[in-house]
């Protein structure tokens, strides 16, 4: 018998993660979740268990009819009872891969419900598949990403950040996630970004700029690496107006 060679998981979620049942009858679940154990398959189907291998997450989505949503996967990857994680944002189109004898991947809507009812909109369905298959996905620049969550006022758009003149925001890196950069771009309210008016500090709690610091200016358009013992990203404006700032964190994988 042939290898298994594929896996497949789908089902409906919410806005505002919450279970509901929409106007055409649509219900939705907490989280669609799928397990692959790739060794045992094989061993299952006479293909003598080759042990770990190169796997990809693929990610479909159709998004609610606002357009306005978040979600997110964690994927855990395992290897002779050893696993390691990674959080990436959902959209379709979406993929990862690793090296791992089984998967875990639950997807999870994160929309904030004061969001959708600053924007006076009523939690949604949306629909989400994801598949498994092996081998491992394209070479591109460009990694799997985070969006992080709306952190700076409850409702606030995710990854988007309003900076007033001097002021600063903290930005958490999960350490278990697999982040290894960021990707960051800025602007004023009205009037060009000058040098050295904003810039992203690595670092912890006690030390905010002990991994060092960037100029936001030098790195627009591409990806900086975060040192592995960064646990939070200080973003400041020195500028004397208010900043618009959006980040994107890159995932391994």
């Amino acid at each position: 018998m042939a290898m298994k060679d594929g896996w497949s998981a789908s089902g409906f979620l919410a806005t505002g993660e919450r279970i509901i049942t929409d106007p055409n009858g649509v219900q939705t679940q907490p989280d669609i979740h799928l397990q692959a154990a790739f060794s045992r398959a094989d061993e299952a189907t006479g293909g003598g268990g080759p042990g770990a291998q190169y796997f990809t997450v693929q990610f479909g989505l159709n998004p609610p009819p606002s357009g306005v949503f978040y979600a997110f996967a964690d994927v855990t990857w395992t290897t002779e009872g050893n696993s390691v994680k990674r959080r990436i944002s959902v959209g379709n189109g979406v993929v990862i891969s690793g090296t791992a004898m089984k998967v875990d991947v639950k997807v999870t809507d994160g929309t904030d419900p004061l969001l959708l009812a600053t924007l006076g909109l009523s939690p949604e369905a949306y629909y989400v598949d994801v598949l498994v298959t092996r081998g491992a996905r394209p070479s591109t620049q460009q990694p799997p990403r985070l969006i992080p969550p709306g952190l700076q006022a409850p409702g606030f758009v995710p990854g988007v950040y309003s900076l007033a003149a001097g002021g600063s925001v903290v930005v958490p890196v999960d350490q278990g996630a697999g982040i290894i950069s960021f990707n960051v771009a800025a602007r004023h309210v009205a009037g060009a970004l000058l040098d050295g008016e904003v810039f992203v500090e690595m670092g912890n709690a006690a030390a905010p700029a002990q991994n060092g610091f960037v100029d936001v200016k030098d790195i627009v358009g591409s990806w900086f690496p975060i040192p592995s013992s960064t646990s939070q990203l200080t973003i400041g404006n020195q500028s004397a107006s208010v900043v618009i700032v959006t980040l994107q964190l890159g995932v391994e994988g």
